[in-house]
């Protein structure tokens, strides 16, 4: 009997361990994918991070186009390799902007972003623009397009977006008088 109730001990306790294995498991993944939120200590740290993180595009965008071959983006557009290029430059940038705090929602973003780019041109090459627009705009106008569409997402002053429409749903200040978090302006009246 004394062996019965061990062993049934055992079990119960095993199978204790595997559930609570399990439910840490998915608290990892549910926190994986939720919506940060970056403290930042004032609207400074935000808007000199935001600078950094347009200028990462920038230059991530302008050594994208050197290290591309012209006719063959000017016919067909963007391959694989280059789309994940653009991708990685973007996530460099928003892993500034985050203060080094992505997290998988962060990631998906920067996929978003990046599919943003990726059928932005296969758009315009399905409507035979491309060629044109790539004849006429040049390198310039290339870099130029390309690296509006990347700061069009940190940037949301630009076109009347608000912060939920940018990477700016991650900005969070705490109060010094309430200790609370906020995302533009406290409401504890201080």
């Amino acid at each position: 009997m004394e062996r019965l109730a061990t062993t049934c001990q055992v079990l119960y306790d095993k199978d204790l361990l595997d559930k609570q294995k399990q439910i840490v498991k998915m608290k990892k993944e549910l926190n994986d994918n939720i919506l940060p939120k970056i403290i930042y200590e004032n609207m400074e740290e935000w808007e000199n991070l935001k600078t950094e993180a347009i200028k990462i595009c920038q230059e991530g965008v302008e050594g994208f186009l050197r290290n591309t071959e012209y006719p063959f983006m000017r016919d067909f557009g963007i391959n694989p390799g280059q789309h994940n290029d653009l991708g990685n430059i973007f996530l460099e940038a928003v892993t500034k902007i985050s203060k080094g705090q992505a997290n998988e929602w962060v990631s998906n973003y920067a996929v978003i972003v990046n599919l943003t780019i990726k059928n932005t041109i296969m758009t315009l090459l399905d409507m035979e623009v491309w060629e044109t627009l790539f004849d006429v705009w040049g390198w310039n106008g290339m870099k130029t397009f390309i690296s509006k569409i990347l700061i069009a997402f940190f940037d949301e002053e630009l076109h009347g977006m608000g912060p939920w429409d940018t990477i700016a749903v991650i900005r969070y200040f705490k109060c010094s008088s309430c200790n609370k978090l906020f995302d533009e302006v406290c409401d504890c009246n201080s």
